[in-house]
């Protein structure tokens, strides 16, 4: 039973070197975080512009987005209307996986009471960029990742088509 155990453990920790498999929860969870946080810095920035209060935009904004930025900016404005401070409720959020410089920037933000609609905008555009990149890495990952499988596909037929009639026609002028 210890050994199956072990078994299980190398072929899981292979898969997940190996970027086959994503075993882990959270990963999911922050990529999704990742590819709604643009949208979200952006109606964020809207609504701070057309003049509401950012406790306000949040309560417009988290049901729009739905999903676990929703989740995430929904528990920000539970927090903040049962009385917790908006800076340590920002604070707060920084905790998440994927919401580090959103919470961070935010908090910050409104302690000092400068340009929120501009940050949120700049925001945006950072968490874009750094979702383009990953993009790119995953696609070029792609590439190696299927070297190993088009070998096991074109390798057996290389040798059915290219090394057999070769070695069946000398065994045929040898022996026959």
């Amino acid at each position: 039973k210890r050994q199956d155990h072990q078994v299980r453990c190398g072929v899981r920790s292979h898969l997940e070197r190996a970027g086959r498999f994503d075993l882990r929860p959270g990963r999911q969870r922050r990529e999704q975080v990742v590819a709604g946080l643009p949208q979200t810095c952006d109606l964020l920035a809207v609504v701070v512009e057309a003049g509401l209060p950012l406790r306000v935009a949040v309560d417009a904004v988290a049901p729009a987005v739905g999903g676990v930025v929703g989740d995430l900016l929904g528990a920000v404005s539970a927090k903040i209307r049962l009385g917790v401070p908006e800076a340590q409720s920002w604070r707060e959020l920084a905790a998440e996986p994927g919401m580090e410089q959103l919470g961070r920037e935010v908090a910050r933000t409104v302690g000092s009471g400068t340009g929120l609609a501009r940050l949120l905008r700049g925001l945006a555009l950072e968490a874009r960029h750094e979702g383009l990149a990953a993009a790119q890495v995953r696609a070029k990952g792609v590439g190696v990742r299927s070297v190993l499988p088009l070998m096991v596909c074109f390798l057996p037929a290389f040798v059915l088509i290219g090394i057999v009639p070769i070695i069946g026609g000398l065994v045929g002028r040898f022996f026959g």
